[in-house]
Order: C-alpha cells, then structure tokens, then sequence
C-alpha cells in the first residue's frame, strides 16, 4: 500500500508542477519580468564547461564516476523520447 501511495502522490506531484508552470510565468510576466532563453552558444558553453568538469571529478571520485555514468546513461536514452515527445 505505501508503494503504491507514494508511487500516486509522485504522479499528482508531477502533475500538479507541469500544470502550474503556464501560470508562474503569467505571474511573472505580470510583475514585469521578462523571461529569456540562454542563447544556444551559452548553452554549448556551459555543457561543454560541465563535461571537462564531470570528467575531472569521475577521474578522482568511484562514486562520481559511478553516479555520473549512469546519469549519462540515462540522459542519452530520455533525449529518444525527448527529442520526439512533445510538439515544439
């Protein structure tokens, strides 16, 4: 039963925070914030700083280099689904 319940409160949760983004920014944008996107050069910038960092860090550290790795992983699979499961 608590897996189960923590498994639903974690949907809802999911739910519930996807659902509210449209009005945090409406709320923003009311109070006169303007919302930008980093440019896709800062964006390349910056994976390309966390990559020397990452790997830096996984030469020292097992347990880094373990997290990271499956993190990796991980990433490169949902960027399937990414790449394919929303309109854009």
């Amino acid at each position: 039963i608590l897996e189960i319940a923590c498994g639903e409160a974690n949907v809802w949760s999911m739910a519930q925070a996807e659902a509210a983004q449209g009005a945090a920014v409406a709320f923003h944008e009311s109070k006169g914030v303007t919302i930008h996107k980093w440019p896709p050069e800062f964006i390349e910038a910056f994976r390309q700083a966390w990559d020397e960092t990452a790997a830096e860090e996984a030469a020292k550290d097992e347990n880094f280099k373990r997290i990271y790795d499956a993190y990796t992983a991980f990433r490169a699979e949902y960027a399937k689904w990414g790449d394919v499961g929303y309109l854009k």
